[in-house]
């Protein structure tokens, strides 16, 4: 039988692998399951893995608002699809039907390097604007 870890150690593993919990039990000499387990028992364990994914998640965020405000394409589209869906910066599906109708989008207001960045990945020319 393996050696059994104490809740401070497993916390302190959490903590210096990024709540990466099979990184965690490597560092420990356990199974990632063991962590698991524990977790289930431990409100402290479980406070230690959310701590530290929340920690890795501002990390993101940052870089994330740091490539946004250097103007990349990619971040700038990532960021309106992701955080901007409440003001309407969604992708939208396409739904076919039988009526003889044109629906227009307006699309002025979106910067051109977001467009064509949108257009590169989805393969489709920009059409009129």
């Amino acid at each position: 039988m393996g050696v059994r870890r104490s809740e401070k150690e497993i916390i302190e593993a959490i903590a210096a692998t990024g709540g990466m919990v099979a990184l965690a039990a490597k560092r420990l000499g356990i199974a990632r399951q063991t962590i698991h387990a524990r977790a289930q028992r431990s409100s402290a364990i479980r406070e230690a893995i959310g701590a530290a994914r929340e920690e890795m998640l501002d990390e993101a965020e940052t870089q994330l608002r740091r490539a946004v405000g250097e103007g990349q394409p990619w971040a700038v589209c990532f960021a309106l699809k992701t955080i901007g869906k409440s003001r309407g910066y969604i992708e939208r599906s396409e739904l076919a039907h039988s009526a003889q109708e044109t629906i227009r989008v307006d699309l002025s207001d979106i910067p051109d390097d977001v467009l064509e960045a949108m257009e590169a990945r989805t393969g489709r020319g920009g059409g009129d604007r």
